[in-house]
């Protein structure tokens, strides 16, 4: 059945049945019986003054962000018109035969602004008419009777009167109409009938600071479900905010008491703006002595009929003379309702309104996906892995009951009276000139310290030097101020040639990665952006200075320890060195990644023993030991990059040689040189490699990765990022039987063989799937009819067409004989629990982990003879139970995963 196009919904509750057969038409959008008790309804009135809106309304700033000449890969924000979206012509740049922007050469040293934006009216004229209209609903469930209401204006009464009786509950139906919103059709459910109302106010406008505010029932003769709704108070230069709702979430969120004790929607979000004025006024600070005085409203509450999208609104919001907006449609969810928001404080709200009030999220200025983010290489040519966290707290740093930041707050009071749709303008902030000095580890300035400066891109740091230099006899270095694309947005703030260059406004390249070398000693150490906001928010606009400090020696430290490290049974990590001098103590020293980058370990400061055992590390470490003599202190050891392996078990080779390991405790590939000292763990933490499984590597360098949480296959990059196909199979888990090509159970073993053909390791379903080199079909499968039962690992034997499987289950390494896409087992040698496999030497390599916990296990080498394989050698010392294994042609030796020591083992080969 429909009326009026909207569809009639099944009632869910008593309340939707009866309200449905009084009002005798659309029905309610409510959620079934709530999860958890409910507390009865109080059977009473209940005013609410839900919003109030200002009409008229003019736009805000509709930006159309396109690249311009000079600004490189930054897109420009250049004010456009409201009703057109097209951008405004801008001074210093005219247009060619083509249609292209291009820089008027007499006025290439000013900035860029746009024509006419001045002419956009964005407020009410002094002294012009204004009307504020609040909604008021009674969301109580008896009749209200005949109320009072007072308004008024800075405090003083401006209008009242007495209006009829409200019916309740004030929920929306199922039928809607359709409005126009900025030039877009939207439909907007109903409200019933008879349970709400709209007062208005007609007031001349003042610019600058002023109150409305409405009062309800204010002679207290209605006794009421919640008071504290019976009022609202906005600021009249307020951001102005609509907001979206769908009729579900709607409806289902009045069906439980909130933070007010009342029942409605409306008084969830009134009581977060509350929280988010409460965190303004708190948010002291030298830049912001009195908080944030920044205040927001609600102009307008939008609730969306059914099958409408949502965050539609935001393309059209500035244009309709909002500022800012936020949309909870599908905050509930019909088939499993939430209701955590009732008396839920969402600490995300007042993050998210934060931005749409032009705020940037700080974690912008992080490196992107851990320490594999920066994509610098050290003197010896590995991924350098050092990653930064701007070290900022805040509530757009990482939301919570915590205060704005200094930044954060000085940005929205220095913007105070300026309509939005610009976003991190404020970061342009910085002063005309610029140093570094670097500071030695006594903190004194180093001279002639030559510096490399990296920089984010997009959150990454890339590998291309964007400036180097020395510094000078005082330790400081003049940052050269790049060429940019001069530019200056409307009411707001300029950018001119600075050390970042077109500085994004989201802040994603605005993080200096800098190598200083020194006194025979290289570090690395940060700068960013906002440290130049703060300086020019202290009124240093024309000259900065920013002191770096590093672990670069004092020019009076003594020898440097030499620190080495020792991996004891089951991985527990030991850093030991040979004392210099009788009598002298140790502090070690762990960089992290926020200011000071060198912090004193808790626990080791200032012994007397000559070694530091490392107990507890989540992801990569990396320490240094400082000796203390007579009062003299010693130069840093070199720095030891320290990673305390969990589960190892499958492992590949780079061209350099380098071990790459795939352990299952962590979400990433971990990398080891070839004499085995670490790497560290590498690529993004958001390819979220989980469970058990193996790697291998392609020819033109990109990792395969199996495991078994969320993808079978997974495919990296050389720097272990994603690739544009980044998964391929399904998994199937449990009791599955699931047999069909791509369908994994408990994958494990990975191979490439000569012809690029990837073997994989269906172990739980007890074959092994041949996939071609692109990755896209299943060229052929052996399972059980070769005698396999649950293979672990494949590799290709010298002679052509014959493969090696392990297979820990029939307790057998089988050799299998390929014939086009035919597949045959020829020959068998029986192993306790073979588990992985390598070809090198001319023998085949095969870890066993022995038939129990208890047996320690081995490495067995067999001479590969056709398809015989003889027994050779066998290698028990120290492998403990060894389970990757890897040649290396360069080295002649074998590197052995050494799974129960938590470990990597070279076996030289003779």
């Amino acid at each position: 059945m429909r009326k009026n196009g909207s569809r009639v919904l099944s009632l869910h509750t008593k309340l939707a049945t009866v309200l449905a057969v009084l009002f005798c038409g659309p029905v309610l959008f409510t959620a079934k019986a709530a999860e958890g008790p409910i507390l009865k309804k109080p059977d009473l009135p209940d005013l609410n003054v839900t919003h109030i809106s200002r009409t008229p309304r003019y736009p805000g700033y509709v930006l159309k962000y396109q690249p311009l000449p000079g600004s490189g890969k930054e897109r420009i924000p250049c004010v456009a018109d409201p009703e057109t979206g097209e951008a405004l012509p801008m001074t210093g740049l005219e247009k060619n035969d083509k249609g292209e922007h291009v820089r008027e050469k007499t006025r290439k040293s000013l900035p860029v602004q746009a024509i006419g934006a001045d002419k956009i009216k964005r407020w009410p004229d002094e002294g012009e008419e204004v009307t504020f209209t609040a909604m008021v609903c009674n969301h109580g469930t008896r009749p209200t009777g005949k109320f009072d209401y007072v308004w008024y204006i800075d405090g003083k009464p401006a209008g009242k009167g007495t209006h009829d009786s409200l019916d309740g509950p004030s929920l929306v139906t199922s039928d809607f109409e359709t409005v126009d919103i900025g030039g877009q059709p939207y439909k907007l459910s109903k409200r019933v009938e008879g349970t709400y109302c709209r007062l208005e106010l007609k007031w001349k406008w003042k610019p600058g600071r002023h109150y409305v505010r409405l009062d309800l029932d204010p002679y207290d003769k209605i006794d009421e479900i919640c008071e504290v709704n019976n009022g609202l108070m906005d600021a009249t230069d307020a951001c102005q905010f609509v907001i979206v709702v769908d009729a579900f979430t709607y409806n289902t969120l009045a069906e439980r008491e909130n933070h007010w004790k009342s029942y409605n929607f409306e008084d969830i979000i009134k009581y977060h703006r509350e929280q988010m004025h409460r965190k303004f006024k708190t948010s002291i600070s030298q830049f912001a002595p009195d908080g944030i005085l920044e205040e927001i409203r609600y102009d307008a509450i939008l609730v969306q009929a059914e099958g409408e999208k949502r965050d539609r609104i935001g393309r059209v919001k500035l244009k309709a003379g909002w500022d800012s907006h936020w949309d909870f449609t599908g905050y509930i969810q019909r088939e499993k309702p939430s209701y955590k928001y009732f008396k839920h404080q969402d600490w995300g709200l007042p993050h998210e309104l934060g931005h749409q009030l032009g705020l940037i999220d700080y974690y912008c200025l992080d490196t992107e996906g851990g320490d594999g983010g920066n994509l610098v290489k050290d003197e010896n040519g590995d991924p350098v892995l050092l990653s930064h966290f701007t070290g900022m707290v805040g509530m757009m740093r990482g939301h919570g009951d915590i205060r704005y930041s200094s930044v954060s707050a000085a940005a929205l009071n220095s913007q105070r009276g300026r309509r939005r749709g610009y976003y991190g303008d404020y970061l342009w902030s910085v002063p005309e000139n610029n140093k570094v000095r670097i500071l030695d580890f006594d903190g004194k300035p180093v001279p002639d310290a030559e510096l490399k400066f990296y920089q984010h891109q997009g959150r990454y740091v890339q590998p291309d030097v964007v400036f180097k230099g020395k510094t000078d006899r005082n330790g400081e270095f003049t940052l050269p101020n790049r060429e940019c694309l001069s530019f200056a947005t409307d009411n707001g703030f300029t950018i001119r040639p600075n050390p970042w260059g077109q500085i994004n406004v989201v802040g994603a390249n605005g993080v200096f990665f800098i190598e200083v070398k020194a006194r025979d000693y290289t570090d690395y150490t940060w700068l960013q952006i906002i440290d130049m906001n703060v300086e020019y928010l202290r009124g240093n606009t024309k000259e900065a200075t920013y002191d770096l400090k590093t672990i670069i020696p004092g020019s009076d430290a003594t020898r440097a320890l030499d620190v080495k490290q020792v991996i004891h049974d089951r991985g527990k990590i030991e850093l030991t060195w040979t004392p210099i001098n009788e009598g002298e103590i140790y502090t070690v020293y762990q960089r992290v990644n926020h200011s000071p980058r060198w912090k004193i370990v808790d626990d080791a400061r200032e012994f007397t023993e000559p070694s530091y055992k490392v107990i507890r590390l989540n992801g990569n470490g990396r320490f240094m030991v400082v000796a203390k003599h007579e009062g003299k202190v010693s130069a840093a050891s070199r720095e030891q990059r320290v990673v305390l392996l969990r589960n190892p078990m499958g492992i590949t080779l780079d061209e350099k040689g380098r071990r790459i390991i795939r352990d299952s405790g962590y979400s990433m590939p971990v990398m080891f040189r070839n004499d085995n000292s670490t790497v560290g763990i590498f690529g993004t933490f958001h390819m979220g490699l989980g469970g058990a499984g193996d790697i291998a590597r392609t020819s033109d360098g990109r990792l395969l990765v199996t495991e078994s949480r969320r993808a079978p296959i997974r495919i990296l990059d050389s720097k272990a990022f994603p690739t544009g196909k980044r998964s391929v199979g399904e998994l199937v888990s449990g009791d599955a039987v699931d047999m069909d090509d791509m369908k994994f159970k408990g994958p494990t073993g990975i191979t490439i063989d000569s012809k690029g053909r990837v073997w994989v390791c269906d172990t739980g379903h007890g074959r092994i799937q041949v996939l071609d080199k692109r990755l896209e079909k299943v060229l052929f499968k052996v399972g059980g009819e070769a005698g396999l039962k649950a293979p672990t690992k494949v590799v290709e034997l010298s002679r052509k067409g014959l493969f090696a499987v392990s297979d820990s289950g029939a307790g057998k390494v089988i050799v299998l004989a390929l014939d086009g896409n035919s597949v045959e087992a020829v020959d068998s040698v029986d192993v306790a629990r073979p588990v992985y496999l390598a070809m090198g030497d001319g023998r085949l390599f095969v870890s066993d982990e022995g038939p129990d916990e208890k047996t320690p296990g081995q490495v067995l080498s067999f001479k590969v003879s056709g398809s015989k394989l003889t027994p050779s050698k066998t290698y028990t010392d120290g492998v403990g139970k060894p389970y990757g294994l890897a040649y290396d042609k360069k080295m002649n030796a074998l590197a052995v995963v050494d799974r129960m020591n938590r470990r990597l083992v070279n076996i030289p080969l003779q």
